[in-house]
């Protein structure tokens, strides 16, 4: 019980800190964010945030004569998540907000997949975040299946050459955590000590200082204190955690 009262005292000490660092931190106010989609037949485009696994609407464009919507705010603050722009339909496409101004950025798609033809002027960060959605979809081009290996690859590499992309780091906070059988001396870990490594390590791979991580998909955070609460503050038994 003492370690699960330090891994919590630890997650509340982390958690804490994110919020003061947020409070510190000054986001540039404002935000001009176009998308033109080539043959667009929408009036009306949404721009999208996730927020605590949820998404929500936040703004709206109309389209122009050239089949643009620019979402524009010279007052409020974007703060870094991931976004998406859709429609009323159901059709989205997401993009980054992170450590860049939002205040120049250019999106270019077509009505037929917003997702394959999606290109970005203005952001680093997203010029990556595309880049590697093209290549996973190459994957699994002309209905070719792809085997697990070929995604992690994909992955890793990612991962490995743009460690400070937003993405990377979304895609390594869900990275499970390897727990040893045996220490450094070669003595194979009893259940418990094992128990231990995975309660000490749980929150390794998850960049807890940084503000995005509130603005992501149910699956990069969100499930992953869920489950630290029940499986580890809710009492469950060694077999259960690893």
């Amino acid at each position: 019980m003492r370690h699960y009262l330090l891994a919590l005292l630890s997650i509340s000490v982390l958690l804490c800190s994110n919020a003061v660092a947020q409070s510190n931190k000054k986001p540039v106010k404002g935000y001009n964010i176009a998308i033109t989609i080539d043959n667009s037949k929408d009036s009306m485009l949404y721009l999208g945030s996730y927020y605590l696994g949820d998404t929500y609407a936040i703004d709206s464009a109309a389209r122009d004569k050239k089949d643009t919507y620019t979402f524009a705010n010279k007052e409020k603050y974007l703060m870094p998540g991931l976004y998406f722009f859709t429609n009323k339909k159901g059709n989205f496409v997401e993009f980054v907000n992170f450590r860049e101004e939002m205040k120049k950025v250019q999106f270019h798609t077509k009505a037929a997949d917003w997702e394959k033809y999606i290109t970005v002027k203005g952001s680093q960060q997203n010029a990556e975040f595309i880049d590697y959605k093209t290549e996973s979809a190459k994957l699994s081009a002309h209905g070719r299946t792809p085997n697990r290996g070929e995604a992690d690859s994909l992955k890793e590499a990612f991962i490995r050459n743009h460690p400070d992309n937003m993405l990377a780091m979304m895609m390594n906070a869900t990275r499970p955590i390897i727990v040893p059988v045996v220490n450094e001396k070669g003595d194979t870990l009893s259940q418990r000590e094992r128990n231990l490594y995975y309660v000490t390590h749980y929150w390794d791979n998850v960049p807890l200082n940084e503000d995005f991580l509130t603005r992501t998909p149910k699956s990069i955070f969100v499930q992953t204190f869920r489950d630290f609460v029940d499986k580890v503050l809710r009492g469950g038994t060694p077999a259960d955690l690893i």
